[in-house]
């Protein structure tokens, strides 16, 4: 026990100072852990070994990473929004070719079937953890090329997980692609998914709200880390692994309001990101030795082409189909490694599906993609196409995304104080010469200072001729509306407009909820989710 704390104490030490030195070299975070691993592992110096007290915090910080994957990088109802997009097919081309390839040395090399697809899957999937912090460095995030490699690279990542979880399933439990197998396994996880999306959305909530309520300060956090180890526990239970109880925790927490999901967020954020994902992330590198150097010369080959080379060129193929500019950096930023990737390595490990050899040279090409690929990418966007039409980039536009790109920012922060008002009485054909006039699409309909209502151009547009000529403003807006107030969550109320079909929302003041101070339209939501291309 003794020699596990010293361990763990030096790994946290080493992991955060080597995360100074990863931002000094503008480098993402997870490169200094992971080499604070290799420098303590059996790699460099051999002061830290793997035991069972250092693996069960190595294992929570995996759980903690498929919690947070699910939580902030699975959007299904984002993703169900883009299924008949290019993007969509763009980005199933992208994952699915070097998968197909990977697949094929693998099976052909005597891997079996679902130990080939499992790491096939691993080997081609993004990370769109170090993409987003790639492009947030370059300040890329919000522009027209940052959001369309966000979306590819979510879409990727997405589909990846699926695959590489349904593999793990099947070795967790030794079976083999029989048909029996293919319909029962896929069976006892939708049924696992279903008691525990019916539990996160019904159960959970009422349980924090509860807690929320009480006097004990942080309560709500302890019980958040608590119910996750709970669903892990139970996946386990049911025969599921443990990563895919927090994956679902996360993935059914996702779409709660913006408010629970800020205090989610505040909750286990702090604790992963200062304490277990750097051990996780250590562990990885503490994992590393020579014995890569033993794997067959063919596979060796075949990882590293087909984890830069096949990766690269299918992105680019991909980045042509779709119509995606500039080609060369959106295959770029498909190559991203180094996040969920390598903790399903790390449970490939564990399960037996991989050994020492194969886990190591994983771990080694991984941190030179992890270190290379900014680098590249900074380098590739020094030339990039200038501004485009901001409608055309609302295909690209995942709910996940403008949740991140809203973090932080209040109502008050987006409202336009100029705000377009017309009188409830006013003619309908007479508010359609106004909109000609001023060029506004959306309006607060007022009677006197008092909102009463909201209507927008595409209201009165698709009325009858004889209903247009007759009707009054007021007879075709929107009255029950909601409001928002200046200190609100901004996501929340992109919520209420998305939730209400309404294009535009007063900005009161819960003491005169009827006094407009300002506005907030989708065009000034777009404003703050991109940004021209200089």
């Amino acid at each position: 026990m003794d020699d596990a704390i010293l361990s763990l104490a030096l790994l946290i030490i080493l992991a955060r100072f080597s995360e100074e030195v990863a931002s000094r070299l503008r480098q993402p975070l997870l490169v200094g852990h992971i080499l604070a691993g290799v420098i303590l592992g059996p790699a460099v110096l051999g002061v830290v070994k793997p035991s069972p007290e250092l693996r069960l915090f190595i294992d929570i910080g995996i759980y903690l990473m498929f919690f947070l994957a699910g939580f902030e990088e699975i959007d299904i109802p984002g993703l169900l929004t883009v299924i008949r997009r290019r993007i969509f097919y763009a980005s199933l081309l992208a994952y699915v070719i070097p998968l197909a390839v990977m697949f094929i040395i693998l099976a052909q090399m005597g891997f079996g079937y679902v130990r080939a697809l499992a790491l096939a899957s691993v080997v081609s999937m993004s990370s769109l953890g170090v993409i987003t912090f790639v492009l947030m460095e370059l300040g890329m995030l919000k522009n027209p090329i940052g959001l369309r490699l966000f979306s590819v690279v979510a879409i990727v990542e997405f589909m990846a997980i699926l695959s590489a979880s349904t593999s793990l399933e099947f070795i967790t439990e030794n079976k083999t692609f029989t048909l029996e197998n293919i319909i029962i396994i896929p069976l006892k996880v939708i049924a696992f998914f279903t008691v525990g999306t019916l539990a996160g959305l019904y159960l959970v909530p009422k349980i924090l709200e509860y807690a929320n309520r009480l006097r004990v300060k942080g309560i709500t956090y302890g019980l958040i880390f608590g119910l996750l180890l709970l669903f892990v526990y139970f996946a386990e239970v049911s025969g599921l692994h443990g990563t895919i109880g927090a994956l679902l925790f996360g993935a059914v927490l996702s779409p709660m309001p913006s408010q629970f999901h800020l205090e989610v967020n505040q909750a286990l954020r702090g604790i992963s990101h200062w304490i277990f994902i750097p051990i996780f992330f250590a562990g990885i590198g503490m994992f590393l030795d020579l014995s890569f150097t033993t794997v067959d010369t063919t596979l060796l080959v075949s990882f590293i082409f087909v984890m830069t080379v096949v990766r690269f060129l299918s992105g680019f193929l991909a980045a042509h189909l779709g119509g995606m500019e500039p080609r060369s950096l959106i295959s770029l930023g498909l190559l991203s490694k180094g996040g969920i990737d390598l903790a399903f390595m790390l449970s490939f490990f564990e399960a037996g599906i991989i050994y020492s050899d194969i886990f190591s040279l994983y771990i080694l090409v991984t941190i030179f993609i992890v270190v290379v690929t900014p680098v590249v990418i900074r380098y590739s966007s020094r030339e990039i196409p200038r501004e485009e039409k901001q409608p055309e980039l609302m295909d690209f536009i995942l709910p996940m995304y403008i949740r991140m790109a809203l973090s932080g920012l209040k109502a008050g922060d987006a409202m336009d104080k100029d705000i377009p008002a017309v009188g409830k009485e006013v003619p309908a054909v007479e508010f359609l010469r106004q909109h000609v006039k001023t060029g506004r699409s959306s309006y607060l309909v007022m009677d006197g200072e008092k909102v009463v209502g909201v209507i927008s151009i595409h209201q009165v547009g698709p009325a009858p001729k004889r209903v247009r000529k007759e009707a009054k403003v007021i007879d075709l807006a929107v009255k029950d509306f909601p409001r928002a107030f200046p200190e609100e969550d901004l996501y929340s109320v992109v919520e209420k407009m998305t939730l209400n079909n309404i294009s535009i929302i007063p900005v009161v003041s819960p003491d005169e909820p009827d006094k407009p101070l300002g506005v907030i339209s989708r065009s000034d939501i777009l404003k703050l989710l991109i940004k021209p291309t200089k």
